[in-house]
This record gives structure tokens, C-alpha cells and sequence, in this order.
């Protein structure tokens, strides 16, 4: 088979894909830092945050910016790059799947005692 100059068959495949990902995982990252903050300043003025109109707000005001918008916006956190932004994911992610895992581990331990 004679290769082309032409980009790789799966690449072609999932480019579409590969773009619609890479605007999810950082429309998601920027949603949580954004969350996580006005959470926080809400805390402090003794308020309670609450997440389900905040992540309404936050899809209609960002939902349709292309993946060129939402860096921009990912570089008022200091991410320059979509590796920074992925390293951020991956920690967001880190944090809530071990968050899970002690709320699981809570939960069977107040099954056992009931």
C-alpha cells in the first residue's frame, strides 16, 4: 500500500471527534475552577452556592464557544495550553473519583452499623 502525504485514515475519521472532545474537557475544566470559586466566595458570605442554576448560567453564557474562546478564557486561570488544561482535568477528576470512594466507604460502613 502506498502511504500518502495526507493525514493518517483514523485521524480523518475522528478529527471532527477529536475537536468536540477537546472543547467539552475544557468547557468542563473551566466550568469546575469557575464553580469551585464562586463557591468559595459564597462560603465566606455565609451563603450556600447552588450548583444546578450556576451550571445553567454557565452553558448558556459559554456552551457555544469554539475551542479558540474557551483557551482563551482557560488562560485567566494560567493555562496556555490544552496540556494544561488536560493536567488540570486530570486532577479534577483525581480529586472526585477519590471523594467517591470515601463517600462509598462511608455509606457501607452506615449500612453495616444500621
Amino acid at each position: 500500500m502506498v502511504r500518502n502525504s495526507h493525514q493518517p485514515l483514523i485521524d480523518t475519521a475522528t478529527a471532527h471527534l477529536n475537536g468536540e472532545v477537546q472543547v467539552r474537557m475544557v468547557f468542563n475544566t473551566l466550568r469546575e475552577m469557575t464553580g469551585r470559586v464562586l463557591e468559595l466566595k459564597a462560603a465566606k458570605q455565609g451563603k450556600m452556592f447552588d450548583w444546578k442554576a450556576f451550571k445553567t448560567a454557565f452553558e448558556k453564557q459559554y456552551g457555544k464557544l469554539s475551542l479558540d474562546e474557551l483557551m482563551a478564557e482557560a488562560t485567566k486561570f494560567g493555562m496556555a495550553s490544552i496540556e494544561a488544561v488536560r493536567a488540570q482535568r486530570q486532577r479534577q477528576l483525581a480529586t472526585f473519583y477519590k471523594r467517591q470512594r470515601a463517600f462509598n466507604r462511608a455509606s457501607d460502613h452506615n449500612a453495616l452499623i444500621a
